[in-house]
């Protein structure tokens, strides 16, 4: 493979609480890093796939990530299942009908199987991106195949360090009703755009917000915040993905009988809370430290430490 060390920068992952770092290539550089499409795995080399997609021409493709714990996909099928609504939203309706989604998932399910059992590390991330794949590339298709092609990559977490996110509010002009935001969709253009411009600033990335300042979520994760014995998140709505590690963060709380409400919710309570803390599906459980230069809370690791040792122990549930 190329070596491509000049793309080298670092991506910052939490998960459980602590922050490591990993090369990065676009801002990553893969390494240990196995790729499946149509049926062959590809370790050193890009697998080619045919220009005429229209995840090419239009940015038209979803995806998801999936953690890696040894040989556990944590939240796998939560996983598949969204990704179900993504493909048939991405599909013509002409071909929605008659396309098999049991095959298809059937076939994912089959190459991730096989790229797990090729791994040689214990941590890493499973992506899979799907995409339209055929002759026709107009702007209203009315055929194509749908493809798909899954990237497994290794992440170190053996480089710790306790370090939180200190985060800037930006609002969007938002129009209610989009219903692609609820998507999850791989053209990240517009967010991490946005991100990079106040990385530059000194901050770690983005809170979206509406035009009346309400919270939305951040670049690639969503949003909580604690104030007494109840915990706040942004319902799901336009601009609110529902977010696979939101969901069951949710759960694991209520089972431990602790208060969530799902609301409207404006900045001004986001800088009045105890602690606040970002979700992802990699990066698990993110503190943060500081919204608009306002420090959250007087002893955030305090707050949230024993919230992510809940965490800790309803996964284990599932492993």
């Amino acid at each position: 493979m190329t070596d491509n060390r000049d793309y080298i920068g670092f991506f910052e992952c939490f998960y459980y609480g602590t922050k490591t770092l990993t090369f990065c290539k676009d801002w990553m550089y893969f390494y240990h890093m196995k790729i499946y499409y149509k049926g062959a795995i590809y370790n050193e080399s890009f697998p080619k796939i045919s220009i005429i997609n229209r995840g090419i021409f239009y940015g038209e493709t979803v995806f998801t990530t999936v953690r890696v714990e040894k040989d556990f996909l944590l939240f796998f099928d939560d996983h598949l299942e969204r990704l179900k609504e993504c493909v048939f939203y991405l599909l013509p309706e002409t071909v929605r009908e008659s396309f098999n989604w049991i095959n298809f998932s059937q076939d994912i399910s089959r190459g991730v199987d096989l790229l797990v059992r090729q791994k040689a590390f214990d941590a890493g991330k499973i992506r899979i991106t799907c995409f339209l794949e055929g002759e026709d590339i107009s702007t209203v298709p009315t055929k194509g195949r749908m493809e798909f092609f899954i990237l497994m990559e290794e992440i170190d977490f053996s480089y710790s360090k306790d370090v939180s996110l200190n985060l800037v509010g930006k609002k969007l002009n938002v129009v209610y009703g989009n219903t692609l935001t609820k998507i999850k969709s791989g053209n990240y253009f517009s967010a991490f755009r946005s991100k990079g411009e106040v990385i530059h600033q000194g901050f770690d990335d983005v809170i979206f917000l509406t035009y009346n300042s309400e919270v939305l979520e951040s670049t690639t994760s969503n949003i909580f915040f604690k104030k007494g014995n109840t915990v706040f998140t942004p319902k799901v709505c336009e601009y609110v993905l529902e977010g696979i590690t939101r969901k069951h963060l949710i759960d694991c709380l209520k089972i431990n009988k602790i208060d969530v409400q799902e609301g409207i919710f404006n900045i001004e309570e986001l800088y009045q809370a105890d602690c606040a803390w970002l979700t992802s599906s990699l990066k698990g459980i993110q503190t943060i430290f500081s919204i608009d230069s306002k420090i959250i809370g007087d002893n955030n690791s305090d707050e949230i430490t024993p919230l992510i040792q809940l965490f800790k122990d309803y996964i284990e549930r599932f492993v």
